[in-house]
């Protein structure tokens, strides 16, 4: 297993300092709402829709052929994948209804599914002869990454605990497939979530450095702030150690401007840490024990969704499905 690097690259404070001095008062008050959950969504109309989505095609097209290689490829070798799994909508909606913006991100998408998943990136994200490997349902069912009930503000929570990683049996890309996985999962139930967004909670209380790797928490990091159709708008590291704050300018300088905005560490007991997450929009009732919440799921969804997976497959062979 590869050692954290302390030597890495690090946001230091003066770094710090200057990246605060650097934002407009329009990027701070972003960065409140996005923290507080209290952005507004622009209202998307039929005809809003049609005319953005026309715009985001113009802009795709005016991509270099060698900058959008891998989505050309996604175009031609499953052209209903794409269709149905990187639909436009999702990223014109994530993006706020910029249609350069959106086209970027969908070809960022593809050239990060590649990398991600490899060889399996054009196949469907299943569990089973699809884009996940063998080796991922067994590391999903660790529980290092779940979705959790909404926010106040209906937004999607990833919970990502790396303390949940088994470290004699560590795959840092198989984590990363299984964040993939249960984000599309959460985007085809419920829609909303591209504009609403995500938050992410990093429960740290019990992390040591043998559960990170800078390589692929760049890469996590990356998919969630430029790729997947889903905007992280706010990161909350609850209960770091003293182990995790010696990493965490290493961690930070990978996680990038915007995500280092919208970073937010809380620290204190229990009670203290939920009472400043509930200020955020998380309550106790759908937080998980390790953050002194009472919310709990059973693994039994993952067969359920495997069996679900299986009839699609078959109605899809059958020519019932697109």
């Amino acid at each position: 297993m590869q050692a954290f690097s302390f030597s890495a690259p690090r946001f230091t404070d003066e770094d710090e300092a200057r990246e605060l001095a650097e934002m407009t008062e329009e990027e701070r008050l972003e960065v409140q709402q996005d923290l507080y959950g209290t952005h507004v969504e622009l209202e998307e109309t039929n005809d809003l829709r049609e005319r953005l989505l026309e715009e985001m095609q113009t802009c795709l097209d005016a991509i270099p052929d060698d900058d959008k290689r891998v989505y050309l490829e996604a175009c031609q070798v499953c052209p209903r994948i794409v269709t149905s799994e990187s639909a436009p909508i999702r990223f014109l909606r994530c993006e706020n209804y910029q249609p350069e913006r959106a086209a970027q991100r969908l070809v960022k998408y593809w050239d990060y599914r590649k990398r991600v998943f490899q060889d399996n990136a054009f196949q469907r994200l299943r569990l089973e002869e699809g884009a996940m490997y063998p080796e991922d349902e067994s590391i999903l069912r660790w529980r290092h990454s779940e979705i959790l009930p909404d926010d106040r503000n209906g937004r999607m929570v990833l919970s990502h605990d790396r303390s949940h990683f088994k470290l004699d049996k560590m795959n840092h890309p198989s984590v990363i497939r299984c964040v993939w996985y249960i984000i599309h999962l959460s985007l085809d139930q419920n829609e909303e979530y591209c504009r609403r967004g995500l938050v992410m909670l990093a429960p740290s209380q019990n992390t040591v450095p043998q559960h990170f790797s800078r390589k692929h928490i760049k890469i996590l990091y990356t998919s969630l702030r430029d790729c997947l159709p889903v905007k992280c708008r706010a990161v909350h590291a609850c209960h770091p150690t003293v182990v995790t704050d010696l990493m965490l300018p290493v961690i930070r300088q990978v996680m990038g401007r915007d995500l280092r905005r919208r970073w937010y560490k809380h620290c204190g007991s229990k009670g203290e840490v939920l009472q400043t997450l509930s200020e955020y929009g998380l309550e106790k009732e759908n937080l998980p024990k390790e953050l002194g919440g009472t919310w709990a799921r059973s693994l039994e969804w993952i067969d359920e969704q495997k069996g679900l997976e299986r009839a699609r497959a078959t109605e899809e062979l059958e020519g019932e499905v697109p």
